[in-house]
């Protein structure tokens, strides 16, 4: 009878031992099955279309080597052009004729009064030489078709009249300066009031359509220069605007390079802006649309879809940014579905602490 007692409390013993491991294997298993729901992220597949949040696959392919850097938009010299003074005088600028200021072809910029310097009206006395040379002229051109002047004397009269032709300025006679090309005025280069000489430049007009970039990398970057074929300005990429590299130099410590690019108005000249330099393609890169990275305390995460209603977040490490993508070096892998526009919704999804039904804290 002592066994048998014996034998049916170590039977006992050995199933509450079983039962009680079950139950906590029970137990384990229910925790980890909401540590794997606790990260999920709920959001609304409605809620999500309302506020704009898109998920593509991602996958690897092309993207530029990139080179961050600071630039100038200046307007393009190549398109410049100069307004001279045709006499000797005393210039007046017209109304409003400043730095800034617009101009069309053939607009009055200035006028000159000859008569208020030493040495008078040069062009007016000019004009009476040539006056009397085509007089002379006709003189002789009569005489010598009626055989009364000899060759060298009509030979004489004719070096004369172009002597004198040459030495009158029709455009002088009014004393005027004109825009020869239209565009923007950049530069005056006289005062209202001030003495000026005949040929010296009054001003210079910059064709408004074309406009350049001149940026700046350290001199160690010189060689990779070379490689550089575009660069974008934000979203203003040159090449989409007829842009085109047109040199490399080394400046004072720096190395430069230069394009030039259609104006379409959305970028002012004068401006500094940060630039991103593109150069050759790699292969088998993984980038996203800036818009897809969130930032938090200085790492960087984006958000995956995980089921219909949830996302989940995940670290990512950051490499080049041509300034629309970013390189991800690591945390994610082809195929897997990132939400590329509408991240910051998720973002205050994820803030407002939302729990996907059925995987409530509460036991």
């Amino acid at each position: 009878m002592r066994k048998v007692s014996i034998f049916l409390a170590a039977t006992l013993l050995v199933a509450c031992s079983h039962n009680h491991d079950k139950h906590h294997a029970v137990e384990e298993h229910s925790a980890g099955e909401h540590n794997h729901h606790e990260d999920l992220i709920e959001l609304a597949d409605e809620q999500a279309q309302n506020f704009g949040v898109k998920v593509e696959a991602i996958r690897s392919g092309e993207f530029h080597s990139v080179i961050q850097c600071s630039g100038v938009i200046e307007r393009d010299a190549s398109n410049a052009t100069m307004a001279s003074a045709p006499v000797s005088g005393v210039i007046r600028l017209a109304p409003g004729v400043s730095p800034g200021r617009m101009v069309k072809r053939g607009e009055k910029l200035a006028t000159i009064d000859a008569t208020a310097v030493s040495g008078g009206d040069e062009n007016r006395v000019a004009l009476a030489a040539l006056e009397a040379a085509q007089r002379e002229f006709q003189r002789i051109e009569s005489l010598y078709a009626a055989r009364l002047a000899t060759q060298a004397e009509y030979n004489a009269a004719v070096a004369a009249l172009e002597q004198a032709e040459a030495a009158y300025s029709p455009a002088a006679s009014s004393g005027s300066v004109y825009a020869s090309s239209s565009g923007v005025i950049t530069a005056l280069t006289v005062s209202d009031g001030a003495s000026v000489s005949a040929g010296e430049q009054i001003a210079v007009i910059s064709a408004n359509d074309r406009l350049s970039l001149h940026a700046e990398v350290p001199a160690g970057d010189l060689s990779v220069l070379a490689d550089i074929h575009d660069a974008r300005i934000g979203g203003f990429t040159l090449s989409e605007h007829g842009g085109v590299r047109t040199g490399i130099s080394a400046e004072n410590g720096y190395a430069c390079i230069f394009f030039t690019f259609n104006n379409d108005g959305s970028i002012l000249p004068g401006s500094g802006v940060n630039v991103h330099l593109l150069g050759a393609l790699r292969d088998n890169v993984m980038a996203l649309p800036i818009s897809a990275v969130v930032e938090q305390q200085g790492e960087y995460f984006v958000y995956l879809h995980h089921s219909p209603g949830h996302y989940v977040k995940r670290a990512v490490k950051l490499g080049e940014s041509d300034g629309l993508k970013v390189e991800i070096v690591q945390g994610l892998h082809d195929g897997e579905e990132v939400v590329t526009e509408g991240a910051i919704t998720v973002r205050l999804a994820e803030s407002s602490g939302a729990i996907p039904e059925g995987h409530s804290h509460s036991h």
